[in-house]
């Protein structure tokens, strides 16, 4: 198994980050419970503990310009996550510079995992069949066993990295 690349934040790494299209998934944590319009999808209500969010870099700038948009609070929500982003605070991203369309396998993956459960139908997934592209547990996963878990259950060999 190949061993992760590790961007750390607080070195400033964001430039290393990288300008191709890949998929990613931002991990958030919420501290208490609170309930928020996000949205036409309607009210949320979030708990304490962990969200996942699955989301694709497909246009100009790649993985690099997401995830800067990402890593900043919009005051001006858009999509579903940046009102998600307004209530917490990202732990870490994980993300793959495989050119695949590897987006939807990654939420059908998260749907599986044990613990995890899915809080709000449809965020994230407006434009697409998944049920959901958001997910909840109650402890934070490890990338290692996620990177098993995805060779396994899609039988790809993908290169996951880390932002912390």
């Amino acid at each position: 198994m190949r061993r992760e690349r590790v961007i750390n934040s607080e070195k400033n790494d964001l430039e290393n980050l990288p300008a191709e299209k890949g998929t990613y998934i931002l991990i958030l944590s919420s501290e208490g419970q609170d309930s928020f319009w996000v949205g036409k999808l309607g009210l949320m209500v979030m708990q304490t503990g962990v969200y996942y969010y699955v989301g694709s870099a497909r246009g100009p700038g790649g993985l690099k310009a997401r995830l800067r948009r990402h890593l900043q609070k919009s005051k001006a929500p858009h999509w579903h996550i940046d009102y998600l982003r307004q209530r917490s605070e990202i732990l870490e991203i994980w993300f793959s510079q495989d050119p695949r369309q590897l987006e939807h396998r990654t939420a059908g993956l998260l749907a599986e995992m044990k613990g995890f459960l899915q809080p709000q139908p449809g965020f994230g997934a407006s434009d697409c069949s998944c049920p959901t592209h958001l997910f909840f547990s109650d402890q934070q996963a490890e990338i290692q066993e996620f990177q098993a878990l995805f060779r396994t259950w899609t039988g790809l060999e993908v290169s996951w990295n880390r932002y912390k």
